[in-house]
């Protein structure tokens, strides 16, 4: 994800606009007309602000296989102590 917003901040200031598509064909291309200039923070922040909360999305959801196999083993070597007790 990190490098995936170096590069939209990277083209944001030089194009000095994000309205530029970041995927698919022509991804992270300055539009005609545009020339470098200041780009506010929070624009190449609403920029990416939808795939990395897809990407954070995606990460909660893959952790919940392992949080489950954990849960599981812990709950059966607690059933297995209080069958030996």
């Amino acid at each position: 994800m990190g490098p995936f917003i170096a590069k939209v901040a990277l083209a944001a200031g030089e194009c000095g606009t994000v309205d530029f598509p970041v995927h698919g064909q022509g991804a992270l291309l300055c539009p005609a007309g545009s020339s470098g200039g200041e780009v506010s923070f929070w624009s190449i922040i609403a920029k990416v602000e939808f795939a990395a909360l897809c990407w954070g999305a995606g990460t909660a959801i893959g952790m919940l296989l392992d949080l489950q196999l954990t849960i599981q083993v812990n709950f059966h070597h607690i059933l297995l102590l209080e069958v030996h007790d």
